[in-house]
């Protein structure tokens, strides 16, 4: 039977689950309200993670078809189309539009680095099948709509369009006059940028620019059939960082890997608002180890003055990182690494836990400090060295002598700043002008910090006291 066929069986299958699509309204609306049908299909379909899908293909697939047979029962249309309230988004327009796309990263991102997971790649052809059923159906019902109602369903594709604001010409950054917030800006702009690749290896297979760990990158052969489960798991996360990595004016995270392997990575987190780190940008290194993920990546930190500074009492000048999920420090049991962890944990633990507002008390023994006026007073003058640090090396540093695998992101960063300020009159809440200041003169803010770093220099350990 040819492959053909048997999606004829399976449209028709679907149909066959439509035949009672003669329901009174009232028995719809019962059945709507009685079951859990939508709250399932709008709980499981907001899942942005390929790697825990790719674990319930068949849960994933009934779910779809169920849906897709829906589609076909008229009284039933209204559910999947039109949000349930205001907070709530349509299944048929946009839950179901963001879960194909989320997993069609797959395919582009496991492209020319391995064999793909072959299970995977089907259920995506099925799912694209699929949902182009639902949106037809939904369409169709559209039309009988009033405008006003169509409106609501179409508004994420009305932003989507619109979103597109972002055009390069000559190099220039073109901004359409939308009464936008920067907090949106910044997310339409930086998005394209958020996960790259970059030509990091040259062809003997060794680091064009550095890489912390270029011993276990050479013993490992990524095509290896003794590897091809590893590298179907990177993959899987990898696709999943593409809707699941932090990216707002507060706090963003950016990955590149290279061109003809993904189990190596540069990573760039930005220090969120609110913390000594704020506007900095910290680089690391990221090596998947031959058994992964049955043990943590291997991290190193890069931002270090050459090691002239360190930046946290849990960034070490070595690049070492001390944080209980990669097993550099001792934690909880639930604070460890096991096999459902991902990258993505480690990224988000690193910016949350050791980018804090204050540093300072997460050096062992310290903590009983705060609150005091003793351990507050040291920790602010701890909070002004960091500033002086960032200042220079994760802020004047970055932008002065940017690496070319994240050449593109901080060109956008200032892009969207100066943007910004040139249209200061516009109607943006300043509430969200996190990035406010971003780039005033280094030389004045070195000048605001100088001479309070005195103050740190003299400062004593309060456990020798």
């Amino acid at each position: 039977m040819s492959e053909i066929d048997v999606e004829t069986m399976r449209t028709d299958k679907i149909k066959a689950m439509a035949e009672q699509s003669h329901l009174c309204n009232e028995l719809v609306e019962q059945i709507a309200n009685d079951s859990p049908i939508i709250a399932l299909l709008d709980y499981h379909l907001n899942n942005d993670s390929v790697f825990d899908i790719s674990c319930h293909i068949d849960f994933y697939q009934a779910l779809l078809e169920l849906a897709t047979g829906l589609s076909f029962i008229p009284a039933f249309l209204p559910y999947l189309v039109l949000p349930k309230n205001e907070k709530s988004k349509s299944i048929s327009r946009e839950l179901i539009p963001r879960f194909r796309d989320i997993l069609n990263t797959y395919p582009l991102t496991i492209r020319g680095h391995a064999s793909p997971d072959l299970s995977l790649m089907d259920f995506i052809r099925k799912t694209n099948d699929l949902s182009d059923i639902i949106l037809k159906m939904s369409r169709q019902f559209e039309k009988s709509l009033p405008e006003r109602r169509v409106v609501v369903t179409e508004v994420a594709k009305d932003i989507a369009r619109k979103a597109s604001l972002a055009s390069t010409k000559t190099g220039q950054l073109v901004v359409q006059s939308l009464p936008r917030t920067l907090a949106t800006e910044y997310t339409d702009l930086l998005r394209p940028y958020q996960i790259n690749t970059h030509r990091i290896l040259n062809d003997a297979n060794k680091p064009i620019f550095g890489f912390t760990f270029k011993k276990e990158l050479r013993n490992v052969n990524p095509f290896s059939s003794s590897h091809k489960d590893r590298t179907k798991r990177i993959a899987k996360e990898l696709a999943s960082m593409h809707s699941s990595l932090p990216l707002n004016a507060s706090n963003s995270i950016f990955v590149c890997m290279d061109e003809t392997r993904c189990d190596m990575l540069k990573v760039l987190i930005s220090g969120p608002d609110g913390t000594p780190y704020q506007n900095g940008l910290f680089e690391f290194d990221v090596f998947f180890p031959t058994n992964y993920p049955h043990q943590p990546p291997k991290c190193s930190f890069l931002t270090t003055g050459a090691g002239a500074v360190r930046f946290n009492p849990n960034l070490y000048n070595d690049g070492k990182i001390c944080i209980s999920i990669l097993g550099t420090w001792d934690g909880r049991p639930e604070e460890k690494w096991n096999s459902f962890c991902s990258l993505l944990q480690v990224l988000v633990s690193i910016q949350g836990l050791i980018f804090s507002s204050q540093p300072y008390f997460n050096e062992p023994g310290f903590e009983k400090f705060q609150g005091t006026l003793k351990g507050d007073d040291f920790s602010r003058k701890y909070n002004l060295h960091i500033e002086n640090a960032t200042l220079i090396y994760a802020i004047m540093e970055q932008y002065e002598n940017a690496p070319p695998y994240f050449k593109d992101a901080e060109k956008w960063l200032q892009e969207v700043a100066r943007e910004i300020q040139s249209n200061a009159n516009d109607p943006i809440d300043q509430e969200n002008s996190v990035m406010e200041g971003m780039f005033v003169s280094p030389m004045v803010q070195r000048q605001r910090v100088r001479n309070l770093i005195e103050e740190f220099r003299n400062m004593k350990n309060p456990m020798e006291q």
